[in-house]
């Protein structure tokens, strides 16, 4: 019962990415790792979408 809720969940999320798709640890950690970095210093209240290359 919990995971049918939890894939309801997940599935209702993922159509509205553009992707179609959840991102890959690998490409959040890539997302968080740029925004860490004193490279994003003038990124301040924004979202930020994981798009793989």
């Amino acid at each position: 019962m919990q995971n049918e809720k939890s894939d309801r969940i997940k599935n209702d999320l993922v159509i509205t990415v553009s992707m179609r798709r959840m991102g890959t640890p690998d490409e959040v950690a890539k997302v968080v790792l740029s925004q860490a970095s004193n490279d994003s210093i003038y990124i301040t209240g924004i979202d930020r979408f994981v798009i793989p290359k």
